[in-house]
Formats: structure tokens, sequence, C-alpha cells
């Protein structure tokens, strides 16, 4: 009897262990290229910028797009996209960088967490910056509070799934 009851709760431990990590952050449902996606998540937020622009993050502007060297662009991301606002009176940039591997979007985000220069703007400061990650795709969002909302909010929507969100900048 002991046999048995032990053998039944190892099962129900193994099928909850099953159930509670599927859906996690390695499942997501964004596929495409960083550019299309980046662009229907700017598009779902619905908030205007002055004159924004959108353009491939590369290892050359890793720095100022990330907060990372070209060499650990090299080593983690596979593509990029950055859209900001060419109007220097608003601290704005959104990034969005697909990896190899979903292990490789945790350990990105961290290094982008710890690195990123959110006061890189001098004469004005966002409100909050924030990186998340989806599966393999770690988004980085620098701006005002209700933009951080909205990018976040459509991110979270479209991806299905997000996880270690990390606000490692928030104006005083």
């Amino acid at each position: 009897m002991k046999k048995i009851l032990i053998t039944i709760m190892a099962a129900l431990a193994v099928a909850v262990s099953l159930v509670a990590c599927s859906g996690g952050a390695d499942d997501t449902k964004l596929s495409g290229s960083t550019d299309t996606i980046l662009t229907n998540l700017l598009t779902t937020a619905k908030i205007e910028i002055a004159m924004p622009e959108q353009a491939p993050a590369t290892e050359d502007n890793a720095s100022g797009t990330l907060g990372i060297s070209a060499e650990q662009f090299k080593s983690y991301v596979v593509e990029a996209t950055v859209s900001s606002s060419l109007m220097m009176t608003s601290a704005h940039q959104v990034t969005l960088a697909k990896t190899k591997t979903a292990a490789d979007a945790t350990e990105l985000a961290k290094l982008i967490a710890a690195e990123f220069d959110s006061t890189k703007w001098v004469c004005v400061m966002p409100d909050r910056s924030v990186v998340v990650t989806s599966g393999t795709y770690v988004l980085l969002v620098v701006s005002t509070n209700e933009y951080v909302d909205a990018v976040l909010k459509a991110f979270e929507d479209a991806a299905g799934t997000t996880a270690n969100l990390n606000t490692f900048y928030t104006k005083s």
C-alpha cells in the first residue's frame, strides 16, 4: 500500500512540475524579424514620438542601443532593431533583440540592466528604463512611464508570455 501511495505521489509531483514549467518564458508567440515585430509593437502601443527613426542595432552601435560591447553583441545577438526619437528633446528608445537561445536572452537582459546608460540624453531623462524577455527576444524600453507601460503591454500581448521584467532606472 505504501509503495502504491509513494508511486502515485511521485507521478503527481512529476505532472505538477511539467504543468508548472509549460507556458514559461521559453514559449513565445513572437516570430519574424525584429524590425517587423518592433513596428507592430509600436503601432499597437499607439503613442506618438516626435520624429521617430527605426534602424538596425549592430555591433557598431551596440553601446548606445543596448549598453553592451561589440563583442557581447556578437556573442548574444542574432538580430536587433532600435526605434528612437531624432528630436533630442525627448529621452526615448525602444530596442528589440533576438538571441540564439532563451538562456542567452536572460543573460543579455542582465547585461543591459547593468550597463545601459539611461542618462545618455544629458539634458532630458526618461521616466523609466526596463528590460524584459520572451523566449529568445529581449525588449529594452526607455521613455516616459506612459510609453513604457504601453509598449510592455503590447509586447506581453504579442508574445503571450514574458519573464525577467527588470526596471533598472527610474527618474527621481
